[in-house]
């Protein structure tokens, strides 16, 4: 719950600033039950898993290029929410693969 909270924190700063506007957050990926999901929603789903992967890589990315680009010039407590927004990115794309990953698991293991 703090991690969020941090995070939001972080993308209302992103937003209240011109600083890194262009560096667009990807949406999180539905990931469907593997219980129940036909081989196509599988399928869809990894291709939607690697864009957001691809996406979240570009988003950390640009923000990064940001931060270096102000050099000194930027704001400190921007920085460290930047930073806090920058891992909560990395921590989201790590859920999406691993939950993913999961249910892929069960996919094969149920069809």
């Amino acid at each position: 719950m703090h991690h969020k909270i941090l995070f939001l924190a972080g993308l209302m700063l992103i937003s209240s600033h011109s600083f890194a506007e262009d560096c667009v957050i990807p949406a999180s990926p539905s990931i469907p039950d593997g219980r129940s999901a036909q081989m196509d929603e599988m399928v869809e789903t990894m291709k939607a898993v690697k864009g957001f992967v691809s996406k979240s890589q570009s988003f950390r990315a640009c923000v990064n290029a940001k931060i270096t680009a102000a050099g000194e010039n930027i704001d400190p407590d921007y920085k460290i929410a930047l930073g806090t927004t920058l891992q909560e990115s990395l921590e989201t794309e790590q859920l999406v693969a691993d939950t993913f990953n999961a249910q892929l698991r069960i996919f094969k293991a149920t069809h």
